[in-house]
């Protein structure tokens, strides 16, 4: 199954400076573990949003019912992740096609 991302670079272009996430995570106190706890609160309610939108493909016919949804929406965060903020120290757009390139691979490979 091949899945394709050709929105994503454009999306970047046009809405996204970054993550955000990422911006306000590298501005706070990391040393306060009340604010981790809201750090990882964060991360974790949109690695939630990421299963639940795996799960309607799934539903939906569109990805293959065997994937693990919990570790690939894990993935998924972890490699926009690294590509947005790359992305955003060099401004190199080869970040965002290797985004797409290993995204559309881990969902064939599930």
């Amino acid at each position: 199954m091949i899945v394709h991302h050709s929105a994503i670079k454009e999306d970047f272009q046009i809405r996204y400076r970054g993550c955000p996430i990422a911006e306000a995570c590298f501005q706070l106190d990391t040393e306060d573990p009340d604010m981790m706890t809201l750090l990882k609160g964060v991360i974790d309610g949109w690695i939630n949003v990421v299963m639940q939108f795996l799960q309607k493909m799934i539903k939906n016919d569109r990805l293959p019912a065997d994937i693990d949804v919990e570790k690939v929406s894990r993935r998924m965060v972890h490699l926009y992740e690294g590509a947005a903020t790359m992305w955003r120290i060099t401004n190199d757009e080869r970040y965002i096609d290797d985004l797409e390139y290993l995204m559309s691979r881990m969902l064939e490979s599930g």
